[in-house]
């Protein structure tokens, strides 16, 4: 997790020891590192309005859409992206084809609630057809007790 000796991402500082920072918050899907020093990595935490992170944004603005593209929770990043204002930034491509999957997710499970919506219709109007027909079979009788009716003077 940590390596000896280097400069931090986000203060330029020479430190004895970084850590790893994930540029996406691996809570929502990120799994690109960066090098960063304890104490940056802890204020930042995993908020996306650091000003330390907006700087090192605006100065590797490839590695920021890369490690959007690479995220693994496409959806969960898109939204935490939104929550910092952080989409504008993400180009027009990568937003539109994540909103463009979402979309899709969305129509898949409306489609598949319609149908089970349809099967469990399908099934009410089935069971209610059936509680009808025996209700009718009831009344009239077996098949036995309707041919003795027909015999003149039997009662059943």
């Amino acid at each position: 997790m940590t390596k000896k000796a280097g400069v931090c991402a986000y203060c330029d500082q020479f430190v004895k020891r970084l850590t790893k920072e994930h540029v996406i918050p691996r809570c929502v899907g990120g799994v690109l590192k960066i090098r960063v020093c304890a104490a940056c990595n802890n204020k930042r935490g995993s908020k996306g309005d650091d000003p330390a992170f907006e700087a090192w944004c605006r100065k590797y603005p490839d590695v920021f859409k890369r490690a959007i593209q690479v995220s693994v929770d496409p959806t969960q990043t898109l939204i935490w992206l939104r929550l910092y204002g952080k989409d504008k930034c993400t180009g027009k491509a990568v937003e539109t084809d994540e909103e463009a999957k979402i979309e899709k997710e969305k129509s898949r499970e409306r489609a598949a609630k319609d149908e089970d919506q349809e099967k469990n219709s399908c099934q009410k109007t089935d069971k209610s057809r059936a509680k009808t027909e025996s209700r009718a079979r009831r009344r009239r009788g077996s098949v036995w007790t309707r041919q003795l009716r027909r015999v003149p003077g039997c009662k059943v």
